[in-house]
């Protein structure tokens, strides 16, 4: 058995919010103890220093689409780009790739991509045509909720100014009704199935890729959203080894498909597939998140599913065993989430024991975080969304509305469970930015329109990353703390977070990450920031 001596560390716990100068003794894949800065070395270990560094828990983001990042990082990547013109610039470049070399980044020959910002000037069909050439084209929107194709992908679906907007789906349409290539919601699965399936030695790539992405933002745990093609995949690299992100997985078909209920709940190596995602509304970004006070346009977005739909899924998955985590963003939504998980207690389903989850929550009505509480329903949180989706609030939400958003101190409370998380790819999956939006409640043109008293503090931040997202996923007993026995998941700092001004948290040096005791990201010796 490896044993490695972290020597001279500042040493945060999550568990009990302590700090303390000590060397961490690391023995094979768990903490073997923690000592005191001068105590000797033990025979047969090897020794780092950290020079005073900051040591933690390695991050565990509490709600990723972890396979869809790594595909995503070798794709178009529309985020950057914020006018029409670079955008078909873009297109065309990568018409070009694709027709001449069958590049990644258009696999079977479409152009695959993800990051389009919807508040920006869009090209028209017209324009994506000229600028793909009739390369087939998949571009998905930044918050995932929506997805612009060219003519060529409209044809092959079949979609022309008389196809009806599926039910909570919409196709847009130009003043002479016909479609402009953006779908939204439900509307996406109209065509969702035409673009190429990667292989699974595609998915196992991807997943390879993001888990060294991970391991780079010192992060060594995650939430996944597992599509039941992808479980092969996970199984495989869970049964090789070759997974070593711990992975608490979130097993969905099409939302409130019901093939789920043919699998049960497993944990192989560090894979733990334990609960059923479903989505109940859409995002702020597109209004299609429902909402219980309109939008400055009168309208109010809408349920993805009949809420009778979403009852008796919820209902089937709870009483086979399931945990639940449910996306509602809108404040409407949130209260309808609620209320079924109250009819589901009523039932006597098994509920507050559960840790049954409500992903993003980004409105609450006054008085539903009494609701959470009573429950014990977990608010799965996105501080870095507030960022987003505060640079173009003020011309979807009114002041009331606005006033419903991001209640995240609201939502605490003594022996509250918060995991933090960052929705990656929708995000980046940078923890920094969790901690600098979460503390700092700032949009990403520095906007502040949210209510001060929300924010968090850093080292609630810190516990949402760690401890809380461990036990969201009843990992606690081993993951999320720093304490002899625990896993040997460990991220180095280069300073105390906490004592940082809130600008400098986005780009506080990462050293080194271990991840099961193995040193899997940073020079050989973290004394020096990588």
């Amino acid at each position: 058995m490896s044993r490695t001596l972290i020597q001279d560390a500042l040493c945060f716990n999550p568990a009990d919010g302590s700090r303390r100068r000590a060397s961490v003794l690391l023995e094979g894949t768990r903490i073997g103890a923690l000592l005191s800065p001068d105590s000797p070395v033990p025979a047969n270990t090897r020794t780092l220093s950290a020079h005073g560094a900051f040591l933690m828990p390695a991050f565990h983001d509490a709600h990723t689409h972890f396979w869809m990042g790594g595909e995503f990082l070798d794709a178009l990547d529309a985020g950057p780009v914020r006018d029409r013109s670079s955008l078909c610039q873009e297109l065309l470049r990568h018409a070009a790739r694709c027709r001449s070399q069958g590049d990644a980044r258009s696999r079977g020959g479409w152009i695959l991509g993800f990051g389009l910002h919807q508040d920006m000037s869009l090209p028209s069909l017209a324009e994506l045509d000229e600028a793909t050439g009739g390369v087939p084209l998949f571009l998905e929107t930044h918050d995932l909720h929506s997805v612009m194709v060219n003519s060529t992908v409209l044809q092959l679906a079949g979609i022309d100014a008389h196809t009806p907007d599926p039910p909570g789906g919409s196709i847009q349409r130009d003043p002479q009704g016909r479609p402009t290539g953006l779908l939204r919601e439900n509307a996406v699965e109209l065509v969702r199935g035409l673009k190429p399936d990667p292989s699974q030695s595609d998915i196992r790539r991807a997943i390879l890729r993001a888990q060294q992405h991970a391991f780079s933002l010192g992060i060594t745990a995650v939430d996944e959203n597992i599509r039941l093609f992808l479980l092969p995949a996970y199984k495989a690299l869970a049964t090789s080894g070759e997974l070593k992100v711990a992975v608490h997985g979130w097993l969905i078909d099409r939302n409130l498909g019901e093939a789920v209920f043919a699998e049960r709940p497993f944990e192989l190596g560090r894979l733990k597939v334990d609960t059923l995602k479903l989505f109940s509304d859409g995002a702020l970004g597109s209004r299609s998140a429902a909402v219980e006070l309109p939008y400055l346009d009168g309208s109010r977005g809408d349920f993805v599913a009949p809420l009778d739909d979403i009852a008796r899924f919820m209902e089937r998955g709870a009483a086979q065993g399931w945990r639940l985590a449910v996306h509602a963003i809108g404040d409407r939504a949130v209260d309808r989430m609620l209320a079924i998980y109250e009819e589901l207690d009523r039932k006597g389903l098994p509920v507050r024991e559960r840790r049954h989850r409500i992903e993003h929550a980004q409105m609450i009505r006054p008085g539903d975080e009494a609701r959470f509480r009573e429950l014990g329903i977990l608010p799965s949180l996105q501080p870095v969304h507030c960022a987003g989706d505060q640079d173009g609030m003020e011309e979807r939400l009114d002041a009331r509305g606005i006033a419903r958003c991001f209640i995240w101190k609201g939502l605490d409370h003594p022996g509250a469970i918060l995991p933090l998380g960052s929705d990656w790819p929708v995000e980046s999956l940078d923890p920094r930015l969790t901690l600098y939006h979460g503390a700092s409640q700032t949009s990403f043109q520095g906007k502040r329109l949210l209510d001060p008293a929300q924010a968090l503090s850093v080292d609630r931040l810190l516990q949402g990353l760690t401890i809380d997202a461990a036990r969201a996923a009843f990992w606690e007993q081993h993951r999320g703390s720093l304490e002899p026995g625990m896993d040997a998941d460990l991220v180095l700092l280069d300073q105390d977070p906490a004592q940082l001004p809130l600008p400098d948290l986005r780009s506080v040096p990462i050293r080194s990450t271990w991840c099961a005791g193995e040193h899997v990201h940073g020079v050989d010796s973290p004394g020096h920031a990588s």
